[in-house]
């Protein structure tokens, strides 16, 4: 992999991201931070009439967040 340092960075900031939100969720704190920065991540900043996500869905994106991650650093570890 030519770039394999530049993926390690990218994974690196990524994992960093990630164990932040499980923590937050976890607690139970700032879920809201999770959702806009989940949102700000895949599209536009939300705008004045956007609506948080219920927690149950929060969770959900971050199982799917967990779950992808894994697969790319997978991937990243083998090539």
């Amino acid at each position: 992999m030519p770039n394999r340092t530049y993926a390690n960075e990218w994974l690196e900031k990524a994992r960093r991201h990630l164990e932040t939100a499980e923590l937050l969720f976890r607690e139970d704190h700032y879920t809201d931070i999770i959702a806009i920065s989940d949102h700000y991540q895949t599209e536009r900043y939300p705008g004045p009439n956007y609506s948080l996500p219920v927690r149950t869905e929060i969770g959900g994106h971050l199982e799917t967040c967990q779950r992808i991650f894994k697969q790319i650093s997978n991937f990243i570890n083998k090539v």
